[in-house]
């Protein structure tokens, strides 16, 4: 891993554990065992650290997602499932990711937490596409979309603290879970 790779990652897990007040050039560069110079070689200050590490990992989930929309199409609850279950994947691979993706993000400046929006524009495009298709009301929409980001939400929380084992039996139970909330009416 190259250095800049290794200070964009501890910038994500510092800015995870102490918030946005608690990154400093010194933190992220001592956690990566650097002299305090060394994140000036690829960065500007602070904020340009993490916004360049968002935007790192908003284009690594971008490039899953392609893939999955390809996979399923024109399939979209497929789509929106096996992107949730991505997601949680994606989120789980890099503790940074997750306590990023979980933090409050009213403290976070715009420019962070914009990039981190755009990672859900094809799942919430995809779900507006299927509310038209199955001619659903708008009230239906909003409940399935509560009811399924709060799914998501939930299922990674837990899998994340180990409320639930992260096996195949507890991935298919959370799968059934989404698909079952795309079908049904609240």
């Amino acid at each position: 891993m190259s250095s800049k790779d290794l200070l964009m990652e501890a910038a994500l897990a510092i800015l995870a554990r102490d918030g946005f007040d608690g990154v400093t050039i010194r933190k992220i560069a001592d956690y990566c065992n650097l002299s305090v110079a060394a994140p000036y070689k690829h960065f500007k200050n602070k904020e340009d650290i993490l916004r360049q590490s968002v935007g790192s990992m908003v284009e690594k989930w971008k490039i899953r997602e392609a893939k999955i929309i390809a996979r399923y199409s024109p399939d979209l609850r497929e789509q929106l499932v096996r992107l949730a279950m991505d997601w949680i994947q994606f989120v789980l691979e890099k503790p940074a990711y997750a306590g990023l993706v979980l933090a409050d993000r009213e403290y976070l400046p715009a420019s962070i937490t914009l990039p981190m929006d755009s990672m859900m524009d094809y799942s919430r495009d995809c779900l507006s596409r299927l509310t038209l298709t199955e001619r659903w009301s708008h009230e239906k929409y909003l409940r399935t979309e509560y009811m399924f980001h709060a799914l998501t939400d939930g299922a990674l929380r837990q899998l994340r603290s180990g409320q639930i084992k992260d096996s195949p039996p507890q991935r298919k139970i959370i799968q059934k879970c989404l698909r079952n909330c795309l079908e049904n009416d609240f």
